[in-house]
């Protein structure tokens, strides 16, 4: 389905008026995008991470000969490579208090409720990588053994040094109160005070410490190999040993749900119910874990070093392999969004991207394929948050090649419409204050994050008023070219 568009091309985005069907005149989009948009690949950036010319390419919505249009800048090829965001003109004829956009998507992978996809590589530098975490506002922080920390700030970019003394940094965690810790073999734990600034030693026994975690309590953990796991209360004060055995701890992680669990190098994973008792071993096979993570929605991952990454589904059952290629997997951290991190030691950090994005503006509304849960979800924000959201009724697992037609409906207040295939899939009644039409919406991606949907979308078409199952039907079966 991948069309290339070259330097100077445009993608046609037209008014279409009064285009008459068989049910007779149908409502004309404001906005209507006839030919494909590859999304594979990021803004302005190569798949590989490396940069253009060190700039962004982009792509502006524009009107010129008596069209809408995506201005393809540069002398870049638009193909495998690139894809770009569009920017809303004063112009343009969208509601944002009711309409309904829609598109053809065509997935380049087939997702199962086993597992959300492959893991992707970023492109950073080769490095011991040994720890990651995750800040509420989206910054990822990567620590390196014998060497500095890092940070990608908000989850875009590269991992940026954050110029703190060469140590033999182990663990790494983020507590409630915005503080970030770090752990160091044989040596101290150290303190960031509410993420900024250098990492402060705070005088604990030195230990071979290992993985770190924290709770929403406040409280933090940090691991010993060959020796216990200890507490810091609220993020105060000594950490005190919490008499576990003695065995070879090497990472943590904590659910939504409290509980805090520990993977052994060479053993099993345990898991501390509820933030309080003994870590009660839950009978998985031996292996070399390493790295461990848990997403928002209550998957566990954990990582195996020389090995593959293991998902327990909703915090209970067994891990289960997710079938990626064999790396000395170490770290890992989840992101508020559900995007999981991986850092091979010696080697790159990777990404498994929980959603595949057909529409996304912060301030607006976002329209995702759910790679975890095997769902669409469209939500709108509400002036404070994304919490009004719609979910397809049907599980979904999509599979590589295949055409499916989305569209999302929207009225503020009536509620939010989701429909797969033209027909209605998921309804939230819940209404919300209108937003004022933001400038960029992207198509594909997160804007600017280098996250992009995989496969191709298609024929998108946004209209100022909800449109039935029977309207999209027809939408979905007639190709209107406008040239």
């Amino acid at each position: 389905m991948a069309r290339f568009f070259e330097k100077d091309q445009w993608l046609d985005i037209v008014k279409v008026e009064n285009v008459a069907t068989s049910g007779g005149f149908f409502p004309h989009p404001a906005l209507y995008i006839p030919i494909n948009v590859e999304t594979e690949g990021i803004d302005g950036r190569k798949t590989d991470g490396g940069l253009i010319s060190g700039t962004w390419v982009t792509g502006d919505i524009q009107y010129d000969t008596g069209k809408w249009g995506i201005a393809v800048s540069g002398s870049v090829n638009l193909h495998g490579d690139y894809e770009y965001y569009m920017r809303f003109s004063s112009t343009v004829d969208v509601d944002s208090g009711k309409g309904l956009v829609c598109m053809w998507y065509t997935p380049e992978y087939s997702y199962s409720a086993s597992g959300g996809g492959d893991f992707v590589a970023l492109g950073q530098s080769t490095r011991d990588w040994q720890a990651m975490t995750s800040t509420s506002d989206g910054n990822v922080y990567a620590a390196v053994r014998g060497g500095d920390i890092y940070m990608q700030t908000g989850g875009k970019g590269d991992f940026i040094a954050l110029n703190q003394t060469s140590r033999n940094w182990r663990g790494i965690t983020v507590s409630s109160h915005g503080n970030v810790y770090a752990s160091v073999f044989g040596g101290d734990i150290y303190k960031q005070t509410g993420g900024s600034g250098n990492f402060v030693a705070l005088n604990q026994d030195s230990r071979n410490w290992q993985g770190m975690t924290s709770t929403s309590n406040g409280n933090v953990y940090a691991c010993v190999a060959s020796g216990d796991i200890y507490m810091q209360t609220n993020g105060g004060g000594a950490f005190v040993a919490l008499g576990q055995s003695h065995i070879g701890w090497r990472s943590m992680t904590t659910s939504p749900d409290g509980n805090v669990y520990s993977a052994v190098y060479g053993g099993d994973i345990y898991k501390q119910t509820g933030g309080s008792g003994n870590f009660v071993a839950l009978n998985q096979d031996s292996r070399s874990w390493w790295g461990m993570a848990a997403t928002p929605d209550g998957n566990v991952y954990a990582a195996v070093d020389s090995g593959d990454i293991y998902m327990q589904t909703g915090g209970s059952g067994s891990f289960i392999a997710l079938n990626q290629d064999s790396r000395s997997w170490q770290a890992m951290t989840s992101t508020s969004d559900g995007n999981v991190y991986a850092a091979v030691r010696g080697g790159d950090i990777y990404i498994n991207i929980q959603r595949n994005y057909l529409v996304e503006s912060y301030g607006f509304l976002d329209l995702y394929y759910d790679n975890v849960n095997t769902r669409f979800i469209g939500r709108v924000f509400d002036g404070t948050s994304f919490l009004n959201k719609v979910v397809s009724g049907t599980s979904l697992e999509v599979i590589s090649g295949t055409d499916y037609h989305i569209a999302l409906g929207y009225d503020n207040s009536e509620g939010l419409f989701l429909h797969v295939n033209s027909l209605l899939d998921g309804v939230n009644n819940t209404t919300w204050t209108q937003q004022t039409l933001p400038t960029v919406v992207s198509f594909g991606c997160i804007s600017g994050t280098g996250y992009p949907a995989d496969g191709f979308i298609d024929d998108i078409r946004w209209y100022k008023r909800d449109i039935t199952s029977a309207e999209l039907t027809i939408i979905k079966n007639t190709d209107y070219s406008v040239n």
